[in-house]
């Protein structure tokens, strides 16, 4: 049982609200040890300098990242998106082995303003894929659309941009299996007990 303990991979949450506010994300992943170190408010630019301490303090095999949201009416595209790549840079430049997991930004009904932005900004992020090492990036729109196409508005609060409960639900059950997925790699790699 300790050999399995001390081969457990860590994961450790970075980001924003949306992250901060999925408290079940270590319950709904058992197999790995989670902290989740998200902090409600920050934007982009909060984690260009608080990500490599973060993770230097954590040392994890991933990194689980939503981020950018904030951003979105004060930022340009450009200043996102690069201090997303310098997240990353800080997070896994030195650890070419740790996985960076990155949540697009949500299609919130709160964000519909800024469609377009969000899209953009997501396509580019996505475009990190293959070219940075150990960058994965998972779409979790999906999760929240109804047959329509359109938001499921039961999932989010008043403020049409924080899930409710059960908007955490369906993003559990969209991700979780996709974060699965993209951490089977390391535990191929895990030595057996």
């Amino acid at each position: 049982m300790i050999g399995k303990l001390m081969n457990m991979k860590q994961i450790t949450a970075i980001g924003s609200s949306i992250m901060e506010g999925w408290s079940r994300l270590g319950e709904l992943l058992p197999e790995f040890k989670v902290q989740n170190k998200a902090v409600g408010g920050t934007q982009t630019v909060d984690w260009v300098d608080k990500a490599g301490p973060v993770i230097g303090s954590t040392a994890p095999d991933a990194v689980l990242v939503y981020i950018g949201s904030n951003d979105i009416f004060e930022r340009s595209e450009q200043e996102i998106v690069g201090n997303v790549r310098k997240i990353y840079s800080s997070c896994c430049e030195e650890h070419p082995g740790r996985l960076f997991i990155y949540l697009s930004i949500i299609n919130a009904p709160q964000k519909a303003p800024a469609r377009k932005k969000v899209d953009s900004i997501n396509r580019t992020i996505r475009s990190f894929e293959g070219v940075l090492t150990g960058f994965i990036f998972l779409d979790i729109n999906p999760a929240f659309l109804g047959p329509d196409g359109g938001p499921v508005m039961s999932y989010y609060q008043d403020d049409a941009l924080h899930y409710t409960e059960s908007g955490y639900k369906a993003l559990a059950e969209y991700a979780i299996p996709l974060i699965r997925k993209a951490m089977s790699k390391l535990l191929m790699d895990t030595p057996r007990s």
